[in-house]
């Protein structure tokens, strides 16, 4: 069996079944199980096609369907409410499917990660789809490029800025999409929890407009943010655009906690994504597969954004977790180098505590009840990663010389996406000082992107 996103099966399914209907006009006429077998008669017509143009080393040899199976496991199971839930395809299914509207089996089109997993008795293979973008997952999703920095020779830029919405924020967003459906059946089930299933957040723009983007899609409820007052105009305008309810404050005048932000955002039966610590389990797989994306380039150093800590937490936890399972005998099938070679990894968030700075997506005055500077030292410390790793804040005269070697790069991305560099070239002759071996070493920079609040000027 292979588990597969539900809306990329839909998404599959509904082009296969216009494809249909388009080659043969007149199966709109017949009665339901009579369209079925049709259907399933003609996509095997199509996948013996496809194999007797190939050579015998390119056939899909893919077994036919019945119509049955296509009316039960896609026409009656596959519905738009059970969008965001995990399902189960076989393989083969969805491998005809995707062929008849691609050209390409399904494990190729959403890239399948195969992983041979050792038993006593024999090797078998454990399979896992990717899971974003939602459209068309692929792993890795975006690219890490090399790119010419004076002073290293080995110089890489994870670029997040080919996202949707043009950050790393849009992975975060389907993760809380994909906990939606869970919080409304845990609200049916009649749990002791909130009763509204509307979601608060304080956002600078990015976390919201990805969020919403996603439920706007989904026709999920829309979001209640809270955001600064000196927040630019055309972000406040894409939020709404969006059809975020959108609340303006000064977010300097005090620190807010969970009731704070859901009574400002006049939604205090609802749920608030920013502080609560009822979703950690969620918050850990915000960037899990970002995560071992950016672990999977094996860097000696690693410089990553630091605004809320989200993802540098997501990136130490995915190693310290790394960590646990390999002493059980075990590991996760997206990590693809040695766990052990981190403790050599220096990893370095870049964060302001100015206002003023064009850094703006990396301040916050108040830092919330779930500390995440406090879970960066407690996983230092125990020396999963380099001793040397911790959070720095980035002096602004290093930005503009970043920004610009971004842009001889031709990277798209805004001061608060690249502020990893600007902190590299702070940092450089202390690093340099202290490791002379730094020029030749592998040193990746996590570009989390720049917000195309373009997009949703006008909807």
């Amino acid at each position: 069996m292979a588990t597969a996103y539900t809306y990329d099966v839909l998404d599959l399914w509904h082009k296969a079944n216009s494809e249909f209907k388009s080659a043969e006009p007149k199966s709109k006429l017949l009665k339901t199980e009579e369209y079925y077998k049709n259907m399933a008669d003609h996509l095997q017509a199509e996948v013996l096609k496809y194999d007797r143009e190939r050579d015998e080393t390119e056939r899909l040899n893919l077994r036919p369907l019945a119509g049955s199976t296509l009316y039960r496991k896609l026409h009656f199971d596959l519905k738009k409410d059970s969008i965001g839930e995990d399902c189960r395809y076989d393989e083969n299914t969805l491998n005809v499917l995707c062929m008849y509207v691609y050209q390409m089996p399904y494990s190729k089109r959403f890239l399948l990660l195969d992983r041979h997993v050792e038993t006593p008795q024999e090797g078998t293979i454990e399979r896992v789809w990717a899971e974003f973008p939602i459209h068309q997952p692929a792993y890795p999703a975006t690219p890490t490029l090399p790119v010419s920095i004076p002073g290293l020779e080995n110089a890489f830029v994870k670029c997040e800025n080919y996202n949707y919405t043009g950050t790393h924020k849009d992975r975060m967003a389907l993760e809380v999409a994909s906990f939606y459906p869970e919080y409304v059946r845990d609200i049916q089930r009649g749990k002791s929890i909130v009763a509204n299933p509307n979601l608060s957040l304080i956002t600078s723009g990015c976390a919201g407009i990805a969020i919403q983007s996603i439920f706007r899609a989904l026709n999920l409820p829309n979001l209640h943010v809270l955001t600064d007052e000196e927040t630019p105009a055309d972000v406040q305008l894409a939020l709404r655009n969006l059809g975020c309810e959108v609340f303006v404050k000064d977010l300097d005048a005090e620190e807010l906690s969970t009731q704070d932000v859901l009574r400002l955002t006049h939604n205090e039966d609802g749920f608030d994504l920013t502080f609560t610590k009822e979703i950690e389990y969620v918050k850990l797989k915000y960037y899990d597969w970002l995560s071992f994306e950016i672990i999977n380039e094996a860097p000696d150093y690693c410089f990553i954004p630091f605004g809320s800590g989200d993802l540098m937490v997501n990136v130490l936890r995915r190693i310290d977790l790394e960590r646990k399972l390999f002493e059980g005998g075990k590991s996760d099938h997206r990590l693809q180098v040695s766990i052990h070679r981190f403790r050599k990894t220096r990893f370095f968030g870049a964060t302001n505590s100015r206002k003023s700075s064009s850094l703006n997506k990396l301040y916050s005055k108040y830092f919330s009840e779930n500390d995440n500077r406090m879970e960066i030292e407690r996983i230092v410390g125990k020396q999963n990663v380099h001793r040397d790793s911790r959070l720095v804040d980035v002096e602004e005269e290093y930005v503009e010389e970043a920004l610009a070697i971004a842009e001889s790069n031709y990277l798209k991305c805004e001061p608060s996406g690249i502020a990893g560099l600007a902190l590299f070239l702070q940092m450089r002759d202390e690093l340099l000082e202290k490791d002379p071996d730094l020029p030749n070493k592998k040193v990746l920079f996590v570009n989390t992107g720049k917000l195309k609040t373009e997009l949703f000027q006008t909807i």
